[in-house]
């Protein structure tokens, strides 16, 4: 599934997925959209090492697609992105699945 959400949304296609971490902590993964509709996601995060294609907003639901640096990142990210890098970072140097919600 993830190897066809990324090249819907992103236009690549990656190699060997992995599922590092799991996140359904509401206060990272509850949006509220510009209509008033209110969204409690729970996530399943992968990491891959590979992909071909050039990353681009494939299906229009993104604005902007790019890739950063971590240390580079720009102003106003989503939430959860300082968490889930401090998840994969963890998940790099234990090599355990990473439960986001007790972190």
């Amino acid at each position: 599934m993830i190897i066809r959400e990324a090249k819907e949304e992103a236009g690549i296609k990656i190699e060997t997925p992995v599922a590092f971490a799991f996140s359904s902590k509401p206060s990272l993964e509850t949006t509220t959209y510009p209509n008033g509709d209110r969204c409690h996601y729970f996530t399943i995060i992968y990491a891959c090492d590979k992909f071909c294609g050039e990353p681009r907003n494939a299906d229009g639901e993104s604005t902007e697609v790019h890739l950063f640096e971590p240390q580079r990142l720009p102003e106003n990210c989503m939430p959860a992105l300082d968490p889930t890098i401090a998840a994969f970072q963890r998940w790099r140097r234990s090599g355990d699945f990473q439960n986001m919600d007790v972190c």
